[in-house]
């Protein structure tokens, strides 16, 4: 009880969102505290996933502060364990670089009323998969102890998410008389909370079918052309056997490739020839590419 009482008590001291003078830097995420091992997340206000990892790791310094761990070595393991820490499910191990609130934290004595040391603390960090409490479960080497210390920009930072991926797609098609069907499916792709802004086709695929009233799909064989200026797949006019009905339903699934349960589907709802909610479509698109 004293602990849980200690760890609430440096959490609040911290503050969820402290600015730093008027930089713009901010404690963006509280860890929590557990036995000997307290971490903060410090990024740049707005980006409230994503940033450097301080730790204060006592007893091995002497004095109340915070200081950056070594990425050193790192792989998924210590990486998740770190976000999960933060209140996310997974992450991704960012280059500190990236982030301008790097240079400003280096140049600051002071951390949200909490002493700052501009130096390393610990290296060589190593979670297993199922890692719960940093003291029980992780192991690392105080950088003084370290074999290959660590120099400037390779301190630990972190992208947090609840999702690997988040997929979303606009799905338009055009029915013609004499001409077929043209139409276009527009992705919109997350990485750990950042979108993704690399050619698309890269990473996944894009399949159209049709579902029937029955819940039958077949596969739409159409001409389907990345544009990459537009980050969209788009076909012309397109005869494909089919014209609006009411057995006619068109289906976008946007598939990333090499891993068959990250997708995302859509409905021609303009032209679909009755009523269907995207979960229902989602759950058989589920069962269809398992």
């Amino acid at each position: 009880a004293d602990a849980d009482a200690d760890a609430d008590a440096d959490a609040d001291a911290i503050g969820d969102a402290d600015a730093i003078g008027d930089i713009g830097i901010i404690v963006v995420a509280v860890g929590d505290v557990v036995g000997d091992v307290n971490l903060v997340l410090v990024g740049s206000e707005g980006d409230m996933n994503k940033g450097i990892v301080l730790a204060y790791l006592n007893p091995a310094q002497s004095e109340d502060s915070f200081a950056f761990l070594c990425n050193g070595g790192m792989g998924r393991n210590e990486v998740n364990f770190i976000c999960q820490s933060f209140g996310y499910v997974m992450g991704s191990l960012e280059n500190p670089d990236n982030y301008a609130a790097y240079e400003q934290i280096a140049g600051i004595s002071w951390i949200a009323g909490v002493g700052f040391k501009n130096e390393f603390v610990a290296g060589d960090i190593s979670c297993p998969e199922d890692a719960s409490y940093p003291t029980l479960d992780c192991t690392w080497t105080y950088h003084e102890d370290a074999n290959n210390p660590c120099q400037g920009g390779q301190q630990v930072a972190v992208r947090c998410s609840d999702t690997a991926f988040m997929l979303e797609l606009t799905f338009k098609v055009k029915f013609h008389s004499s001409k077929g069907v043209r139409g276009y499916i527009r992705p919109y792709v997350e990485k750990y909370g950042e979108k993704v802004k690399d050619s698309l086709d890269s990473i996944m695929t894009v399949e159209v079918y049709n579902r029937d009233q029955s819940g039958k799909y077949t596969t739409i064989y159409v001409p389907v052309r990345y544009k990459k200026r537009q980050a969209m797949w788009k076909w012309r006019y397109q005869d494909i056997g089919l014209s609006r009905g009411a057995d006619t339903c068109l289906v976008a699934v946007l598939i990333l490739k090499n891993d068959q349960l990250g997708f995302t589907a859509e409905v021609d709802r303009t032209n679909c020839g009755y009523g269907i909610s995207k979960e229902t479509v989602l759950g058989e698109v589920t069962k269809m590419l398992q």
